[in-house]
C-alpha cells in the first residue's frame, strides 16, 4: 500500500516524504540533525527502519495549537473540491492538521470524517473514468502507473498529478491507508532512481516480451515497426502518438539501430 499504519505509537510524517535514498550519509546540515548514515538504516529490519522512519519525519509535524487546515467538500464534486482546496494551500501549511467537513453534513472530524475523505478520494483518483492511472493486472493486485493518454480525458491532468502528490503525502502524515500500490516504474521515479529496460514487465508484461524477442532476433524491419508508440483515443478522438526519439514516426526500426 501507498501508506500503512504501525501497530503502534502516535508518530505523524511531513507532507512530501518522497527524497532521493541513495547510499550516502545526510549531513546536519541538510536537515538540522544529527548525520545519519542511511546503509545502516537499510541494513535494519523492516519495523525498525519504518520506526526510524516516522520518529524521523515527526519533527516536521506542526503542533495544533497553530491551527489546522479545513477542508470542505461536497460529495456530488468530491475530486473536483478536494483538488481545489488541497492545491491552493502553502507547502507548510499542508504540515498542519486537517479537519474534513463534507457540505451540508453535521458533524465533527474525530478521525472518522478524514478516514472516509481518504477513503471516498483514492477511490476517486484511481477510478478508471478518472483517467489520471491505469492498472497492470486486476484492480485488487495490480500496480498503477500513470495514464499515458490523462491529458487527452483531463486538459487540466497536471494540476491534478500535484494535487495526487499532496495527497499522498497527507495520507502518510495521517498514518492512512490507501488501498493502491504504485508499479515499480513510478515509485522509481518519485524517489529520482534510474529506470531501466527490465522495469517495463512491471507496467506491459507482453510488451516486455515483444521488445526482448526484438532484442534477440534478426530481421525485426521485416515487422515495419517505428520509433513511435501508439494508444487508443478517448471517445472520438484520434489515437494519441508519441516519439519515442525525436521524428521517430518516419525512423523504422532495424537491426542496426534496435538498440535505442
Amino acid at each position: 500500500n501507498i501508506a500503512t499504519r504501525p501497530q503502534q505509537g502516535n508518530y505523524n510524517v511531513p507532507q512530501s516524504p518522497f527524497s532521493q535514498t541513495s547510499q550516502r550519509s545526510i549531513s546536519p546540515a541538510e536537515n538540522g540533525a544529527e548525520e545519519v548514515d542511511l546503509s545502516t538504516i537499510a541494513a535494519m529490519t523492516y519495523r525498525s527502519k519504518l520506526l526510524w522512519f516516522l520518529d524521523r519525519l515527526s519533527e516536521f509535524q506542526v503542533v495544533p495549537t497553530e491551527g489546522y487546515i479545513k477542508i470542505e467538500v461536497r460529495r456530488n464534486r468530491l475530486l473536483e473540491d478536494s483538488h481545489s482546496v488541497l492545491t491552493q494551500f502553502q507547502a507548510d501549511d499542508l504540515h498542519k492538521y486537517m479537519r474534513i467537513e463534507f457540505h451540508g453534513e453535521p458533524g465533527i472530524d474525530a478521525g472518522g470524517l478524514e478516514r472516509e475523505w481518504f477513503a471516498l478520494v483514492a477511490d476517486a483518483i484511481f477510478a478508471p473514468e478518472t483517467g489520471l492511472f491505469t492498472c497492470s493486472g486486476s484492480e485488487a493486485l495490480g500496480s498503477y502507473h500513470i495514464n499515458p493518454t490523462s491529458g487527452a480525458r483531463n486538459p487540466n491532468h497536471l494540476s491534478y498529478f500535484k494535487f495526487v502528490g499532496r495527497f499522498i503525502g497527507k495520507a502518510i502524515l495521517g498514518q492512512q491507508s490507501i488501498e493502491a500500490n504504485f508499479s515499480v516504474p513510478l515509485r522509481k521515479q518519485i524517489l529520482s532512481m534510474p529506470v531501466t529496460f527490465s522495469d517495463l514487465e512491471f507496467v506491459d508484461e507482453e510488451l516486455f516480451r515483444n521488445l526482448v524477442w526484438l532484442k534477440e532476433n534478426d530481421n525485426v524491419s521485416n515487422l515495419m515497426l517505428f520509433f513511435s508508440i501508439s494508444y487508443p483515443g478517448v471517445g472520438d478522438q484520434p489515437p494519441v502518438e508519441y516519439d519515442l526519439i525525436p521524428g521517430g514516426a518516419d525512423i523504422p526500426v532495424t537491426d542496426e539501430n534496435k538498440e535505442e
